[in-house]
C-alpha cells in the first residue's frame, strides 16, 4: 500500500474538520489515514497553525541529525506562552505532560523593567508562594556591584597588609643596622666598599621580602586545594600570572623600603663604628 505523505496544511484542515464535530473515524475513512496516525496528530500538532505545524516539522527532522543544535538540548523547547497556553486547553491531562521550568518576558522601555520585575514576582508567589529565580539586567547589575565593591575591599586589604609588611621590612633592617655597627666598621676596615655594604643590605630587604611573598603564595595554593576538595564541582582556579605579579610586586616594595636602611648602613664611619661595644 503507497502511503500518501499529508502536507502541513492538509494536516491542519483535518485537525480543524475533527474541532468542528466531525468524528475521528469518518474523517479517517475519507481522507485514508489510520486511527493512530490521526490521534498521534492530534496530540502532536492539535491548536496549530500551518506555519507552526510546519517549523515543528523542520525542527523534529533536524533533531534526528548528528551534532544537531536541537538535539542539545534534551529535546526541550521555546514557544510563546500564549501558544502553549491555547495548545494545553485542547489536550487532556492522560495526553500531555509538560512542565516548564523558565520562561522569559520582555518590556518595550528600559524605564518599564523595575515595574515589570515587581509584577512577575507577585504573580509568581501568588502561584507558587516560594521556589523561583527571576534574572534581569537589573539583577546583573546589583550582581556586578556587589563584586565591585568585594574586589575594591580585597585591594584595600592587600593594599594594607603590603604596606604592614614594607614597614615591618624597613624597621628590621634599620635595627640590623643598628645591631652590625661594629661588624659593618670591621667589614670597611678590610677593604669593603660603601657600595658592597649598600648592595649587601638591598639584597637581604629583597630576599626577605621574597621569600615572605613566596610563602604566601605556597598558602594560597594550598588554600585553593582544600577549597576545592571540600566544595565538589566549585570552578575556582588562580592564574598563576598572578602568583608572578604578587612575587614581583613584593620584591620591588621590599627594595624600595631597603633603599634607607642600606643607605644608613653604607654611610657609617668604620671608626665610629669600631669604638662601638
Amino acid at each position: 500500500m503507497k502511503k500518501t505523505r499529508f502536507t502541513e496544511s492538509q494536516i491542519v484542515k483535518i485537525l480543524k474538520e475533527y474541532e468542528s464535530g466531525i468524528d475521528a473515524q469518518t474523517i479517517c475513512r475519507e481522507h485514508g489515514i489510520a486511527k493512530a496516525t490521526f490521534y498521534n496528530w492530534r496530540k502532536k500538532y492539535s491548536g496549530m497553525e500551518a506555519s507552526q505545524l510546519k517549523r515543528l516539522k523542520e525542527l523534529e527532522e533536524e533533531d534526528d541529525l548528528p551534532y544537531s543544535r536541537v538535539s542539545r538540548y534534551n529535546n526541550g523547547g521555546f514557544v510563546p506562552l500564549t501558544m502553549f497556553q491555547a495548545y494545553q486547553m485542547t489536550q487532556t491531562n492522560n495526553i500531555m505532560d509538560v512542565e516548564i521550568n523558565s520562561f522569559s518576558a520582555a518590556v518595550k522601555s528600559s524605564n518599564q523593567l523595575r515595574n515589570a520585575e515587581d509584577q512577575i514576582r507577585s504573580y509568581l508567589r501568588a502561584q507558587f508562594t516560594d521556589g523561583f529565580n527571576i534574572m534581569s539586567p537589573l539583577t546583573f547589575a546589583q550582581d556586578r556591584e556587589q563584586i565591585r565593591r568585594g574586589q575594591i575591599i580585597a585591594a584595600f586589604a592587600a593594599s594594607l597588609g603590603l604596606l604592614i609588611a614594607a614597614i615591618n621590612i624597613l624597621n628590621l633592617m634599620l635595627a640590623r643596622v643598628l645591631k652590625r655597627t661594629r661588624e659593618l666598621g670591621i667589614i670597611q676596615a678590610l677593604g669593603s666598599t660603601r657600595k658592597n655594604i649598600l648592595y649587601l643590605f638591598l639584597t637581604e630587604a629583597f630576599l626577605l621580602g621574597f621569600l615572605g611573598a613566596l610563602l604566601g603564595v605556597a598558602l594560597a595554593y594550598g588554600g585553593e586545594k582544600i577549597i576545592v576538595s571540600m566544595l565538589e564541582g566549585f570552578p575556582l582556579t588562580i592564574d598563576w600570572r598572578v602568583f608572578i605579579v604578587a612575587l614581583g610586586i613584593s620584591g620591588f616594595v621590599s627594595l624600595l623600603f631597603g633603599v634607607y636602611p642600606a643607605t644608613q648602613a653604607s654611610r657609617i664611619d668604620p671608626v665610629e663604628a669600631l669604638r662601638t661595644e
